[in-house]
């Protein structure tokens, strides 16, 4: 069985003193040193632009396994900052302050994607819609990035989920409007009788590598169910898993249950079991590759802790150690009102990009979230793409583009052409480039 590819895109949350207007010129011209622009991609192989919001946006190349993927979001999140730092020295804009996050206080949210690439026959089967909007409505238990909230009963929480407070319905092609569960647009970037690329937008973005890696290796395992046929859905298909989300998303108790279509009523962690002994036997019966099997042990580990207390899951789970920090916060300052704006710039500065004034990466940094993870990995990928994908014959070719072709360079996930040659890359697993011919 093939590593799986996986990508995710995270679209950042920007405040900056004064005018806050740059252009993709001055983007490119304040990237990191050594890093190679080239029509929104760079020479590691990502894709870095300013979105038709403003907002600017960072796509990871195309990563194999779930490790690979969070190494690479992560020296997205490094070089983005640099190139804001970049900008702020060369006296571009002000101070600035960079969060991953896709709330705000008001509501508000905006996107963090994950992408896997799956099997077309599987992306086509009813078992998977069944099977994935039961994970995506109720895994935010373990992977929701938390969010501070002030209730009426004169108490603050923090609650486990941001994006998926607000999701209107169970599916849509649309991103944006619709709000969905599960996005079904179908663009795989590859062969499209072989290839489906699943689109999730529902999800937040952590602060956390260990919610990012089980987040993205929980998911990938349930798609695996339904491409290796060992898929059941008696007993975990929810009357309405838009509004479970929803719930899920605001029930920092965990104590909840849900409706579901025989009848029954299930609780987030009894579906997040169910989901998680189906990928048990599988991993019993297949080859599943190593680094799921890893995130396999974590999520039987997690859900056995979450079980004894929730609290357990600090230092690896975002919003428990997000409640734990907010609730200690309370203790050390005797905060008695539940709208105490401290609480709100403490919650905000969690999901701050910032290498000393996030808290969040500081709570992270030292802690070792997987077995692999190495900040030195992190520093590889910010300059070189990853390998075993397209992506590093992609950025390979950016870094060696001459400056005469790169003004008139046409690049995407398929693409790489110049007045010289184009060279296809239809295969995302492809190391050798499947065609390129003199113009």
């Amino acid at each position: 069985m093939n590593e799986r590819i996986f990508g995710t895109e995270t679209e950042f949350g920007l405040i900056i003193d004064g005018d806050n207007n740059f252009s993709s010129q001055e983007l490119r011209e304040a990237l990191p040193l050594h890093t190679v622009m080239v029509r929104e991609f760079l020479s590691n192989g990502a894709r870095f632009y300013i979105d038709y919001n403003s907002q600017l946006e960072y796509a990871t190349p195309e990563c194999l396994g779930p490790a690979d993927t969070v190494h690479a979001e992560i020296a997205g999140e490094k070089i983005v900052y640099e190139t804001l730092s970049n900008l702020q020295t060369a006296g571009r804009i002000s101070n600035f302050h960079l969060y991953k996050r896709v709330i705000d206080d008001g509501g508000e949210t905006w996107g963090y994607h994950e992408n896997y690439l799956i099997e077309r026959d599987a992306f086509n089967s009813p078992r998977l819609l069944t099977l994935l909007l039961g994970h995506l409505a109720t895994r935010n238990i373990f992977v929701g990035a938390g969010q501070w909230l002030p209730n009426n009963d004169n108490v603050s929480r923090v609650v486990p989920g941001q994006k998926t407070q607000s999701i209107k319905t169970d599916t849509s092609v649309s991103t944006t409007q619709d709000k969905p569960l599960l996005n079904l647009r179908d663009e795989p970037h590859a062969s499209n009788k072989l290839w489906a690329r699943l689109h999730i937008t529902s999800g937040d973005a952590n602060i956390s590598p260990w919610a990012t890696w089980l987040k993205l290796g929980s998911t990938s395992l349930v798609s695996r169910l339904v491409e290796t046929g060992f898929a059941r859905t008696e007993g975990i298909e929810f009357s309405d898993p838009a509004q479970v989300s929803n719930r899920v998303a605001k029930d920092d108790t965990l104590n909840n249950s849900y409706g579901l279509t025989n009848g029954r009523h299930a609780k987030a962690v009894n579906v997040q079991e169910y989901l998680l002994e189906q990928c048990e036997i599988m991993a019993e019966q297949i080859d599943v590759p190593k680094q799921e099997r890893l995130v396999l042990k974590a999520w039987r580990k997690a859900h056995d802790d979450i079980t004894i207390d929730p609290e357990l899951l600090a230092g690896r789970a975002d919003w428990i150690t997000r409640r734990m920090l907010l609730s200690n916060f309370v203790l050390r300052h005797g905060i008695d009102t539940p709208d105490d704006q401290s609480l709100a710039q403490v919650d905000q500065t969690w999901d701050m990009v910032h290498p000393t004034a996030g808290i969040g990466v500081q709570r992270f940094r030292n802690l070792m979230p997987f077995p692999g993870y190495s900040s030195e990995k992190v520093e590889r990928l910010q300059l070189s793409p990853p390998e075993g994908t397209r992506a590093q014959q992609r950025g390979n070719l950016i870094k060696n583009m001459p400056r005469i072709y790169r003004t008139d360079a046409e690049v995407n996930w398929e693409l790489v052409g110049t007045a010289e040659a184009v060279h296809l890359l239809p295969n995302p697993y492809g190391n050798i480039l499947s065609a390129a011919s003199v113009r």
